[in-house]
């Protein structure tokens, strides 16, 4: 199992305009953090250390909702 914590914060400069006075961080970067933690979760794995992991793709995603700075 892994488990992984992003602090989200205004300062990072993705929100400069995503979107004016409406921050919200894109869908894209929670996948892109949920793809980083399955690559940790399975190159910690004995049969794994020293391999490369890929993400291969996702078809499709729902949110339970947005994203927002001072979120974790």
């Amino acid at each position: 199992m892994a488990v992984a914590k992003r602090n989200v914060t205004i300062n990072e400069a993705v929100f400069n305009g995503h979107f004016p006075n409406n921050p919200v961080l894109p869908g894209a970067l929670i996948v892109e953090s949920l793809a980083q933690t399955g690559a940790v979760a399975l190159l910690s794995q004995e049969d794994f250390k020293g391999k490369t992991a890929y993400f291969g793709g996702i078809e499709s995603a729902e949110f339970r909702k947005v994203v927002r700075p001072g979120d974790t």
